[in-house]
């Protein structure tokens, strides 16, 4: 009986049980929003890396990342790797993190200079154009041109040189790092570097294991860093963990906060407006923690389906928010959905006590005031 007085309870209340489940569902869905789009930019960090097609990066000795670093190898690291036992192949690229002005705006991006298109550090998947880069030529990501109004043919600048869209690439942007294509020799000219690289990209032999190949390198080489891909990814990613890990805890507590106070206030608010039905109750002979129980389902079940809204709605979202918003990328973990339904669950728990103990002190007589 009172399993059916508690959904009958919420049912009656329509629009107060709707209005409160849309607001938990949204605050929820704050939060969840906030955290996806962080771990998209995080992923979206190490993806050229991932994507370069080398087992194993050589760069400048104490250098140790590709995000917000600087290096300079010369052309004999090159050539002394190349002998190393256990190299299948090697390629080489020039890098740099500068403004490229597109179209009206100028952006930060990682300007990645290659010698040809079938080399490692290249552009890994083209929508439109051609991967073959020549002298004053650039090839940039599908969504920068998108939302800077640039085509193939069109130009960018770099510096003071210009050069001239021959392709758009996919998956080589974030908010934070698009990624630009150009020749390494106009990099190197515009760097004024002759016969320098940033990374030497290494391919290890079948059966190698990169760790040991990296291992090797840097024994046989001297004087520089060598990571297998793994390493200068999990370091690329825990840089840009620590970097914007303060705002992130900043904007983290404020969404939770606010989701928090959210979540609260309706349950209270919608607990509150059932005091007269829960006066009934009490009139009726039952015991005080049926009625904390009445209170505390109801505050369970509002709670419960604004997260599988806000869970299917973010859902949604991953799917056609980049396409109302093309620099917009999300990833949703499912570890992070459940510890946000799990504080929710406990926030209305609190919410419902603090109720509760208001419940406990109903007065029967209110079943008889209008």
């Amino acid at each position: 009986m009172i399993g059916r007085w508690t959904v009958r309870g919420l049912l009656e209340a329509r629009l107060r049980t709707t209005g409160s489940v849309l607001a938990v569902a949204a605050a929820l869905l704050l939060v969840v929003t906030f955290r996806a789009v962080w771990e998209a930019e995080a992923e979206q960090l190490a993806a050229f890396v991932e994507n370069a097609g080398a087992d194993v990066w050589v760069m400048q000795e104490h250098v140790a990342n590709m995000h917000m670093a600087t290096s300079f190898v010369s052309g004999s690291v090159r050539r002394r790797v190349e002998r190393v036992e256990g190299v299948e192949s090697v390629s080489a690229i020039l890098y740099l993190n500068t403004m490229v002005e597109a179209g009206a705006r100028s952006r930060f991006s990682y300007v990645v200079g290659i010698e040809r298109a079938d080399q490692m550090g290249g552009p890994w998947s083209m929508s439109q154009g051609r991967a073959e880069i020549e002298a004053g030529e650039a090839i940039v990501p599908e969504i920068l041109a998108r939302v800077s109004g640039l085509r193939v043919g069109s130009s960018i600048r770099i510096g003071d040189r210009t050069f001239t869209v021959v392709g758009l690439s996919a998956g080589t942007f974030s908010l934070a790092n698009p990624i630009t294509f150009v020749h390494a020799d106009d990099l190197a000219d515009l760097l004024s570097l002759v016969g320098y690289r940033s990374y030497v990209l290494v391919r290890a032999g079948p059966g190698v294991d990169p760790d040991v190949l990296a291992a090797r390198i840097r024994d046989e080489v001297g004087d520089i860093a060598a990571l297998s891909t793994k390493r200068l990814v999990e370091s690329d990613t825990q840089l840009a963990r620590q970097m914007g890990s303060e705002l992130i805890l900043m904007m983290t507590w404020i969404c939770a906060v606010l989701a928090t106070m959210l979540v609260a206030f309706f349950l209270h608010l919608h607990a509150s407006h059932g005091v007269h039905d829960l006066a009934v109750i009490k009139a009726l002979g039952f015991e005080r923690g049926t009625l904390y129980r009445v209170v505390i389902v109801q505050a369970c079940l509002i709670t419960g389906v604004a997260f599988v809204l806000a869970m299917l709605l973010a859902l949604l979202l991953q799917v056609v928010g980049p396409r109302l918003v093309p620099v917009l990328a999300l990833t949703f973990s499912l570890s992070d959905m459940a510890a946000i339904g799990l504080a929710a669950m406990g926030v209305a728990l609190v919410s419902a006590l603090t109720v509760a103990r208001r419940v406990g002190r109903v007065d029967p007589l209110l079943v008889f005031s209008p």
